[in-house]
């Protein structure tokens, strides 16, 4: 592989691990997030996996919705979000907010859950699907999300037209209902979450494995 591509990839991941902290602002995530888009969407994290020597894909440790999601149908979720992000020394995950009142037979397999964050072990490919938000029974995937804040927010597009004759822009009417109005941990919702896909992506062991081989393949690179 072009060794500029494993110098940009080293530092982008770096760069996530530094600045993607808990004090981190809203303006910055917008700004930055172009780091995800490229390793994520656009697969050039996966690429400097391989071209590093290593099999298969990384594993992403992450919070799931998937449990939850065992529980409640679909069109009875108002709001969902997995979160996990740690932000000004709070972390949320799993939020829920049903449009339906919970049976005895729910509230009995919601207690039996606890309180703990449920996290699943993904595949680099299977973490970039896997869902994120709901709103108003509409999945939104980790990609979806990236895209949206990059290319609609002004990562590196501000574009405010939405043409509902595509999934992808009716899924981002969607997000547009909650930009301005849900929050989590003092942070929107929709930074909130992709601080939380960010945060998870350089904490897993597999991505530190991933830096430290690009310290040996890149001299002077960290």
């Amino acid at each position: 592989m072009n060794s500029y591509i494993l110098k940009v990839v080293a530092s982008d991941l770096r760069y996530l691990g530094e600045e993607w902290d808990q004090d981190i602002d809203d303006d910055s995530l917008r700004r930055s997030s172009n780091v995800l888009r490229m390793l994520l969407v656009d697969g050039k994290l996966l690429e400097v996996w391989r071209s590093a020597g290593f099999d298969d894909q990384p594993q992403i440790v992450a919070p799931t919705l998937e449990e939850h999601l065992k529980r409640f149908r679909l069109e009875d979720i108002q709001l969902a979000q997995a979160g996990g992000a740690e932000f000004k020394g709070i972390t949320v995950a799993a939020i829920f907010t049903l449009s339906t009142s919970l049976n005895q037979e729910q509230i009995k397999e919601l207690y039996a859950l606890g309180p703990r964050v449920h996290t699943a072990s993904y595949k680099l490919a299977d973490f970039i699907e896997s869902p994120c938000i709901i709103v108003e029974g509409i999945i939104i995937t980790r990609r979806e999300l990236v895209k949206y804040v990059a290319n609609k927010l002004g990562g590196a597009h501000i574009d405010q037209r939405r043409d509902i004759s595509k999934p992808q822009e009716r899924k981002f009417v969607y997000l547009d209902k909650i930009r301005e109005t849900m929050q989590v941990a003092g942070k929107p919702a929709i930074y909130y979450e992709l601080l939380s896909i960010g945060q998870s992506l350089v904490r897993s062991d597999d991505i530190k494995r991933l830096r430290q081989r690009l310290v040996n393949l890149i001299p002077h690179q960290t």
